[in-house]
């Protein structure tokens, strides 16, 4: 996952701001996202606010494309701490005076017990006497000492490279001892983690496993947290989920968490064994991926529509996942999936949103996800009360469901039946949007999703091909003729 983001604000003057606002609100893109991005339209100005993840698709490719660097900006990249702007003369924007403040950075290095917390504190008390840190203060900043081991704070950054190089000599004093040393930056914006290993701090990727079975063979398993501990592993129990939890370095203990899971299964032959894998970095609950074994077979599988299937709590300002939802999405996806659809008809905008995502992931995705539950097989659990919020949700892949459902069903039993009632009026009205949403798709998306489209639009009698007709027309100026996208549009129209 990339660890990039930041927020840009963005200024356009004269006759550009009201073909720019014009070009936003009937984009594809703002229609389906309309909360992403924030817009005020003043005569011959128009301000856009917009927050990023990885990257700007807008910023960095839409506006370079229609304006060039013919207008005003301020960004914010977050994970680097810093504020940029072209705005030199404040026009429109200044860098804030806050940005001036300086990081605070945070150190630490925590034993495992604490005869050892007291033997690392003792020998870096002795230490500092020559690397002269300064002691905690009521600003919270400098050496502090605590029972789990040590930290240190401070926003000068020659003063942290110094606090590292006497964490380094501590760890190398005790080179049988397992300590963990953390640092962050910016609060939690920025952090990461080393343990050492023969008196070396060497980087890791914290990761954790749960391990699930049914409630009546949970006391079997139980009896077999010894085994797991014997691999080095510390467990914690769930006895009201019927599930095992342990933290484990991704980077180095991979195969080994793998190899203790599959035993476990091999102890267990009758017992179904239900896993999954998940990076502990920012508290992240998504599951990286699952495995469901039975005598020691099984496959450690992917898909991300996991994320929009589990349930999450977001009462106490945070969003977690409800501790039994990650098991239930395993064993039964398609159940989690009907539950949102169910919702979605009573029109709850949340789950209309989370549908939409299981959909969308089963085609942008299809090649990441390896469980083999592509699009169609989503379609398979709609009804035909289904076409309503389907059309209201005015999103080109839902339109291009409607579309396709008025000719085709998905399930096996009703073949011969369209899935929805066929309109004309509704299938005009659709494919007119469906084909004015289609030009806004940006050059650097990948094909995936229109590929989706165009699988669910051959269903029809429509003329799809006149859509990718005219958007070849747009994009091929500025692409290269070998591009493998273009080759696809081609062939789809019957030009190669």
């Amino acid at each position: 996952m990339t660890d990039r983001y930041g927020d840009i604000w963005i200024a356009i003057e004269g006759e550009s701001a009201s073909r720019i606002y014009d070009i936003i609100v009937n984009s594809r893109i703002y229609k389906e996202f309309p909360e992403d991005m924030k817009l005020d339209y003043r005569e011959n100005l128009l301000f856009i606010e917009d927050s990023w993840w990885g990257y700007s698709p807008f910023a960095d490719f839409v506006m370079p494309f229609l304006m060039g660097d013919d207008y005003y900006y301020l960004q914010y990249l977050g994970h680097e701490f810093r504020w940029e702007t072209n705005d030199h003369e404040g026009k429109y924007f200044t860098i804030p005076a806050e940005a001036n403040i300086e990081v605070i950075w945070h150190l630490s290095l925590n034993a495992n017990s604490a005869n050892e917390a007291t033997k690392i504190n003792e020998y870096a008390r002795e230490l500092n006497k020559r690397y002269n840190l300064e002691l905690c203060t009521r600003e919270y900043r400098g050496l502090e000492f605590f029972d789990w081991g040590f930290c240190y704070v401070d926003v000068d950054s020659d003063n942290i490279k110094v606090a590292e190089e006497m964490i380094k000599e501590v760890v190398a004093h005790f080179p049988d001892m397992k300590l963990t040393f953390k640092g962050s930056g910016d609060e939690a914006c920025y952090h990461w983690e080393k343990r050492s290993k023969n008196g070396v701090l060497v980087a890791v990727e914290p990761w954790r496993v749960g391990v699930h079975c049914e409630k009546e063979s949970f006391d079997e398993l139980l009896t077999h947290i010894p085994f797991i501990e014997q691999q080095g592993f510390e467990v914690c129990r769930k006895e009201s989920k019927s599930s095992l939890y342990w933290e484990y370095d991704h980077i180095s203990e991979e195969e080994i968490c793998n190899d203790t899971i599959v035993g476990l299964s091999k102890k267990m032959p009758q017992v179904t064994i239900y896993s999954f894998k998940q990076i502990l970095e920012d508290g992240a609950p998504a599951v990286e991926t699952f495995c469901i074994l039975n005598n020691g077979v099984g496959e450690w599988l992917v898909d991300l529509a996991f994320e929009d299937l589990i349930e999450y709590d977001c009462s106490n300002g945070y969003r977690w996942y409800k501790p039994s939802s990650i098991w239930k999405t395993i064993k039964d996806p398609e159940c989690c999936f009907e539950q949102l659809l169910r919702k979605a008809r009573g029109g709850e905008g949340a789950s209309v949103d989370s549908v939409y995502g299981v959909l969308k992931c089963s085609v942008d995705e299809r090649e990441r996800n390896s469980d083999g539950r592509e699009l169609a097989h989503w379609l398979a659990l709609f009804k035909p009360e289904d076409k309503q919020w389907l059309m209201e949700a005015d999103r080109t892949l839902c339109d291009c469901i409607v579309l396709a459902g008025m000719h085709h069903n998905w399930h096996s039993e009703d073949g011969n039946m369209p899935l929805f009632e066929y309109n004309a009026e509704d299938e005009k009205r659709l494919f007119e949007r469906v084909s004015s949403n289609w030009a806004e798709f940006p050059l650097n998306s990948t094909y995936y999703e229109q590929k989706g489209y165009i699988y669910l639009l051959k269903f029809t009698n429509l003329n799809y091909r006149s859509i990718l007709r005219n958007y070849i027309e747009g994009i091929e100026p500025y692409m290269d003729k070998t591009d493998k996208r273009l080759q696809w549009f081609r062939k789809e129209i019957g030009d190669n």
